[in-house]
């Protein structure tokens, strides 16, 4: 039988921001900021699955959001070999350079909530692809790895905000 560990109670809520521009390669880095402050309060394996979808969706935020590469200008750069010099190239030209995105999140007892919103104009949330018609594809499973890990999602109606929710167990396993 294998013992879960009581962590340290979390007595009151905790709130954070991060501003963040357009660069692709600092996605990395800011979700590695964010999950290193969370080691207290989840598994190894949480902090994983919250790194991964944190970082799919804020990765969206900065290429679709900000940068507005749409999903057929992704395949088609993705093709070409051209996708990074694309999104370099955008974000260093008006309107998208002047752009950021804003993470804040929240801590407290019960749960850890993420706000991501960018500059963008936003998308048709309601309108997304069904899981099982994007498998085969080479991109294009952000959102559906993000709900997998997390306990809620939403957006807000324009779709350039998205909230994330994941339940504080108070056990780390």
């Amino acid at each position: 039988m294998q013992k879960t560990k009581q962590v340290a109670s979390i007595k009151e809520k905790h709130n954070y921001a991060l501003t963040i521009d357009n660069d692709i390669y600092e996605v990395e880095n800011v979700v590695f900021e964010i999950t290193s402050r969370l080691t207290q309060f989840f598994s190894a394996k949480e902090i994983f699955n919250i790194s991964l979808g944190l970082s799919e969706l804020v990765t969206n935020a900065v290429e679709h959001g900000n940068l507005e590469v749409s999903y057929d200008e992704k395949t088609q750069f993705l093709q070409d070999g051209t996708y990074f010099e694309e999104l370099e190239r955008r974000s260093h030209t008006e309107p998208y350079k002047s752009r950021k995105v804003v993470i804040n999140y929240t801590l407290d007892r019960n749960e850890l909530k993420f706000v991501i919103k960018d500059d963008g104009s936003g998308f048709d949330w309601r309108n997304l692809p069904s899981p099982k018609s994007i498998l085969s594809e080479c991109h294009g499973r952000g959102i559906t790895i993000t709900r997998h890990y997390f306990d809620g999602i939403a957006f807000n109606d324009i779709g350039n905000e998205v909230t994330l929710i994941k339940k504080v167990t108070n056990e780390k396993k």
